[in-house]
């Protein structure tokens, strides 16, 4: 994974979020911490990588296509 995300402050009103440490480093309340967040990670590629790195530990940790595909399939076509 080559890219991060940045996420608005909504994503703390789902569970999901209880997954993710550091949420002050990606959740923004508005525009202008979008902004202010956008410019600081374009300036400091070691911090934009870290951050890209504990993210993608994350979600590897709570995600499983195989797992989760066969949770789908049982919602679309078992019920």
């Amino acid at each position: 994974m080559k890219a991060f995300f940045l996420v608005d402050s909504g994503i703390l009103n789902y569970q999901i979020s209880d997954n993710f440490e550091n949420k002050e480093s990606f959740v923004f309340e508005n525009s202008e911490q979008l902004y202010t967040f956008i410019n600081f990670y374009l300036k400091h590629d070691d911090e934009r990588e870290l951050l890209l790195l504990k993210l993608t530990k994350n979600f590897d940790r709570i995600y499983n296509p195989q797992k989760h595909g066969k949770e789908i399939f049982g919602l679309l076509f078992n019920n």
